[in-house]
This record gives structure tokens, sequence and C-alpha cells, in this order.
């Protein structure tokens, strides 16, 4: 009788936390279930080596001894799966291509990955103008990821971050590849049931609060 009791007075609130655990239950089934394949990126880090050589006398920048560097940059681009399919070899239509529009890329190399990628791929700088890395990824898993350092080197200190362009198609993608800030792309790299369980917390945290 005691608990006939504190269902009746509790139905609504019982009823109400029923249904949001349903819904939100029903949400992570979909994000799980619907596929998503995708390859974005995110500059990572983008600084200056000099604001301009020669505003201090006798200060140069050189690449490997000879090529003196006018306005360097050393640029961090990360490459990541945020979708929830594997990204094979031959899903990829050639190689993913790092377009630099104004300056050339002296040097370019892959210095971090995520522990799962065992081999980030081999990277190649096209001769042609020296505008484009030519990067061949092997295998990608859902939120794995590659970091790659750039040595950009310009004819002026004006630089626009989307002088740097990614070209990618996959086989099967959802949508093209996106630029995201570096604390978005961070963020998709974890699974869609670990981005969810803090919101489904917090929102338990609530509905505890209200039924106390």
């Amino acid at each position: 009788m005691l608990a006939d009791g504190i269902f009746e007075r509790n139905q609504g609130l019982i009823t109400l936390i029923a249904l949001v655990v349903g819904t939100f239950l029903t949400i992570i089934v979909y994000g799980l279930q619907r596929a998503r394949k995708r390859l974005d990126h995110a500059i990572m880090s983008d600084s200056a080596i000099l604001a301009a050589v020669g505003a201090v006398e006798g200060i140069e920048v050189t690449w490997r001894g000879d090529q003196v560097l006018k306005f360097p940059r050393l640029v961090t681009l990360r490459l990541q799966n945020t979708g929830n399919r594997v990204i094979r070899l031959d899903d990829f239509d050639g190689p993913v291509v790092i377009e630099l529009t104004h300056g050339v890329i002296v040097a370019a190399d892959v210095i971090d990955k995520r522990e799962s990628v065992r081999h980030p791929g081999a990277l190649e700088i096209v001769p042609a103008e020296y505008r484009t890395v030519s990067v061949h990824p092997t295998l990608l898993n859902e939120g794995d990821w590659i970091e790659i350092q750039l040595l950009i080197d310009q004819d002026t200190a004006e630089w626009a971050q989307k002088s740097l362009q990614v070209h990618v198609v996959i086989e099967g993608q959802t949508r093209p590849g996106k630029r995201f800030a570096p604390t978005e792309i961070v963020e998709l790299s974890k699974s869609f049931a670990e981005a969810m369980l803090p919101r489904f917390t917090k929102l338990a945290k609530i509905l505890a609060r209200q039924r106390s």
C-alpha cells in the first residue's frame, strides 16, 4: 500500500523520466546506426618564425643551410576521421592533397598520431611550384587522426589560414570534408556514445534533484 501511494504521488515524474530516458536511448541508437563517413581537418597551431626577416640585423632563417626563407611559418594540420565508419586505403580516390595557394611548402612531416594509427602513411611534396603535399593514409578507424607539420615560406608577411586548403574524396563519403576549430575536432575524436554520455549524466542529475 505504501509503495502504491508513493507511485501514485510520483506517477507524473516517473512517466517523464521514462519518456526522457526512452528518447535519449532512441537518439543514441540512431546515432550509432547512422552511417557517417568523412575526413575532416583542423589547423592545430600556426606561428610565424620571424615577423620579418631583417628586422633584427644579422638574423635570417635558412633551410638546410642555403635556402633563405623570407617569411617562414610552422603550421600543424590535423587530418581526422570524424565519422563512424572505417576509412580504408582503397576508399581514397587518390591521395589527400594539402594545397597552399600563396607561398611554398618547404617541408612536411607527420609529427603526431592517435595511438591506434599504426601506419600514418607517406608524405610527398609535389615538385611543381612546391605548393602541394600529397598524403597517402593507409587505414583510419573512427576517431583516428594524424598531425602534419608544414614549414611554409611566403613572399610577404600577410597570412590567412584559408590559403591552406585540403582536398580529399573518399568512397561513400556522407559529406565533403570540413575545417573545424582545434577544440571542436578534439571533441569529434570521441565516439557518439562517449559524446552523449555527459549530456545523459547531466540530465539524470537534474531529474534526481527534482525527485528529491
